[in-house]
């Protein structure tokens, strides 16, 4: 997940129970120990867990509200619980912080296709301009 030191990461994890968070968890804590010998302001990681229990499309407008840090470039990665490679869509969209979370200031972010994991969980990287 965190390819290049020069591109900020965003983790978004869909969750339903404890153990979906805890798994989300355990994905944040590893991206934090390799980045521990990053440079400060090379690169930052965030992490958000979402409410899935209601299903995927309402986790992803929830994503589209989600204030983000504005830069040229960033990588998001969607672990998703319970979702299918098919079901990922094919662009989401995110709202840089300070803007409104409307269609003139969202970032758009399209999905990788060679960049698509599963470790008994599957996880798929979006790349956002």
């Amino acid at each position: 997940m965190t390819r290049s030191q020069a591109v900020p990461i965003m983790m978004v994890v869909g969750y339903n129970n404890f153990q979906d968070v805890a798994l989300g968890l355990s994905f944040a804590l590893a991206i934090d120990q390799l980045n521990s010998d990053i440079p400060k302001g090379t690169a930052s990681a965030s992490f958000a867990f979402l409410d899935r229990k209601l299903g995927y499309e309402l986790v992803w407008q929830k994503l589209s509200k989600l204030p983000v840090l504005a830069g040229s470039r960033l990588n998001l990665w969607v672990v998703a619980p319970g979702l299918k490679r098919r079901d990922y869509p094919q662009q989401l969209a995110i709202a840089p912080k300070g803007t409104a979370a409307g269609i003139a200031g969202q970032t758009s972010c399209t999905l990788d296709r060679t960049q698509y994991h599963r470790i008994g969980i599957p996880y798929q990287l979006y790349r956002c301009n």
